[in-house]
């Protein structure tokens, strides 16, 4: 029997059960990581948990890995590294947000930003609902972030040292449809597919990695939807304006969702002019959409 750790972070459960799921006679236990990671603080924690492991997959970044493992004074794992699987193109609109006067993330911490950009300017649900809109969503690059992504996720895997494994990896989760329930949760066949190629690198046989897995997605509590126009811009089936924002929570089109939002911002106290839209080109978000609801910047 090997001994396997599992470090990531939300991907953990899934490629923890995947991997037992190839390998059922190793013992294959997840070793939840802070977040950050620094190796300065965490490395000497970690060093004792992983001495005696045959193998340690990770998402931590190689400089902390070498020194983590430096630490371990008897048996030191194999380190093989995986990127954390992000990818936004099905899901251009969601983003995170935060209380300016705390810093606290929102409570649920998906946010649309077209939803929290009409709060920010004190539109009313409705005028906000309506900015779900074919013609912003193209005026906000929406529609083609594509090529973006794919080569954000190609960047991951080089820098994993996995970027041989790419393009085959990357094939076959596109065949899927859509392989993301939210930007950084990837679908359990993502996971799957990862998780083969760790086994690989971990001596599994071609038959272990041609067997189809049975494994539970567990990250389908919080999922957000592919747009429409996203899925017709993307040549995918369907797409949905449903939000399922916990694991019975469902809210079904654009108003009920924004609704939904106000709501839970005004409940945490955070006023308009303090909800803060991280990681977006704020200056294109106020000329789209004002412009849109009449309100140029």
């Amino acid at each position: 029997m090997r001994y396997v750790a599992v470090s990531s972070n939300c991907q953990t459960g899934g490629l923890v059960a995947c991997l037992k799921d190839l390998f059922p006679h190793d013992q294959v236990t997840a070793l939840p990581l802070p977040w950050p990671f620094d190796a300065e603080t965490h490395a000497e924690r970690f060093a004792q948990q992983l001495d005696g492991h045959d193998f340690w997959v990770t998402i931590v970044p190689a400089d902390a890995c070498t020194r983590t493992v430096e630490r371990i004074p008897r048996f030191r794992p194999k380190v093989l590294r995986i990127p954390a699987i992000g990818f936004s193109a099905f899901h251009p609109d969601l983003c995170y947000a935060q209380d300016k006067t705390s810093g606290a993330l929102t409570a649920h911490h998906y946010n649309s930003a077209i939803a929290a950009w009409s709060y920010r300017n004190g539109l009313s649900p409705d005028d906000a609902a309506r900015l779900f809109d074919h013609q912003v969503y193209a005026d906000l690059g929406y529609l083609d972030q594509w090529a973006a992504g794919r080569g954000l996720m190609q960047q991951m895997f080089q820098a994993a040292g996995l970027e041989a494994a790419f393009e085959g990896f990357f094939r076959t989760i596109q065949r899927s449809g859509c392989f993301m329930h939210s930007i950084n949760h990837p679908t359990i066949f993502v996971l799957e597919q990862l998780s083969k190629i760790v086994a690989g690198q971990m001596g599994a046989r071609p038959e272990q990695l041609a067997r189809p897995l049975t494994v539970r997605d567990g990250l389908t509590d919080t999922v957000w939807p592919l747009y429409p126009e996203v899925a017709d811009a993307l040549s995918l089936p369907g797409g949905n304006l449903m939000w399922k924002a916990g694991a019975t929570h469902y809210l079904e089109g654009a108003l009920e969702y924004v609704r939904f939002s106000f709501d839970e911002y005004a409940r945490q106290g955070i006023a308009p002019e303090n909800l803060q839209i991280l990681h977006r080109d704020l200056g294109l978000l106020d000329r789209v959409l004002g412009q849109a609801c009449g309100r140029p910047a």
